[in-house]
């Protein structure tokens, strides 16, 4: 248990699995560094097209503005090529980030009630 406890801090030990110690490698190369970054200049993304958001919630529209704008300064400051949106479940996001900023996106979503609503209209 206490060697888990170590993996988030990108600790690994010689008798760890190579397979486990090159993840770990690259997780820390892919880490953002722990510096405090202006927010209001990462956050800043002005408003989407309704086109997009037609549907969504003032709060979701909300957090969908101001994270696709964070996840879209940061991309262009590690040079990403693409974007993996993980529990997209309705593929808010990925859409905005798609569609509207230009990115590559691939949404990953593993909702049971989702999957059988969609079997359902087959």
């Amino acid at each position: 248990m206490e060697d888990l406890l170590l993996l988030p801090s990108h600790i690994s030990k010689d008798c760890w699995p190579k397979t486990l110690q090159d993840f770990l490698a690259d997780v820390r190369s892919l880490s953002l560094s722990r510096e405090l970054m202006e927010t209001s200049k990462l956050l800043s993304g002005g408003s989407l097209p309704s086109v997009i958001t037609q549907g969504v919630n003032a709060k979701k529209l909300h957090e969908i503005e101001r994270l696709s704008s964070l996840i879209v300064n940061i991309s262009r400051v590690v040079n990403a090529t693409e974007i993996v949106d993980v529990g997209a479940d309705q593929g808010y996001l990925a859409q905005v980030l798609a569609f509207h900023h230009k990115l590559p996106v691939v949404a990953v979503d593993c909702s049971v009630h989702k999957h059988n609503r969609d079997k359902q209209t087959r």
